[in-house]
C-alpha cells in the first residue's frame, strides 16, 4: 500500500484487521485525510507517526485496542511540537 495514494479519502475508518505492522507514509497516501477511526483492531500495534505529517488530519479515534494509546499520544504531541498548537480534537480514546 505504500505507492497507493487516495487523492479524496477524509475518513478511513478500520475494523478488526488482522495485520500487527502498518508500514505506509500517510501523508502521501492520505494527504486529505481528516478523520482515523480504528476498532477492534487487536493484532495491530502502533499507528504510524506519519499521520501526524498529515496537516488535514482533525481526529483520531480508537475503540477497544488499548495497545494504541500510546501511538495517539505521540502522535498528538508530534502534531502540537510541529504546529504549536492543538489542532487535533479531543482523541476518543474507548479502551
Amino acid at each position: 500500500m505504500e505507492d497507493v495514494t487516495f487523492q479524496n479519502l477524509k475518513s478511513l475508518r478500520l475494523d478488526c484487521v488482522l495485520f500487527s505492522e502498518w508500514q505506509v507514509d500517510a501523508e502521501n497516501s492520505f494527504p486529505v485525510l481528516e478523520k482515523l477511526h480504528i476498532n477492534r483492531c487487536d493484532e495491530l500495534m502502533e499507528i504510524p507517526d506519519s499521520f501526524g505529517d498529515i496537516a488535514s488530519l482533525e481526529l483520531i479515534t480508537v475503540w477497544d485496542c488499548p495497545q494504541l494509546k500510546e501511538s495517539i499520544l505521540n502522535i498528538r504531541e508530534y502534531v502540537k511540537e510541529m504546529t504549536g498548537e492543538d489542532k487535533l480534537e479531543r482523541d476518543h480514546i474507548n479502551l
